[in-house]
């Protein structure tokens, strides 16, 4: 799972919404990178914000057998992100969440730890919402 590595490319211990919505930024010919350059909102942008975000998240500084993260916990902000895709794939009677599920899901419910929300990433040469 690419959230995950990214979970131990930033050394934390939980994975969270800022972890799933990078894995989601950074897929090169992903869905939601395409979504973004159709707002007119650089992917650059947000994958910048989100690692801003990161860098200031908690880190494991001693970890055990000389290696990465041993145990990984969910957080209650993710757990919401991922009910509301499970929630939105029975809805569309999906078999499977994707990321049509989980891009609205997090938009729609995340909250950055820093505070702010992933709405406020689109920010981009003075405008206030994506594509205005």
């Amino acid at each position: 799972m690419r959230a995950y590595e990214i979970l131990q490319r930033y050394q934390h211990t939980q994975v969270d919404t800022e972890h799933l919505f990078l894995a989601l930024v950074e897929q090169a010919n992903g869905m939601v990178p395409q979504i973004l350059d159709r707002l007119a909102v650089p992917p650059s942008v947000v994958a910048a914000k989100l690692d801003e975000v990161l860098q200031t998240a908690p880190r494991l500084t001693n970890a055990p057998y000389g290696g990465g993260v041993s145990q990984v916990f969910i957080t209650p902000r993710l757990k919401r992100v991922t009910d509301t895709a499970n929630e939105e794939a029975s809805r569309m009677k999906d078999e499977f969440v994707s990321t049509e599920h989980l891009f609205p899901g997090h938009l729609g419910r995340a909250q950055y730890a820093d505070g702010s929300h992933p709405e406020r990433t689109w920010y981009h040469q003075g405008q206030d919402q994506p594509g205005g």
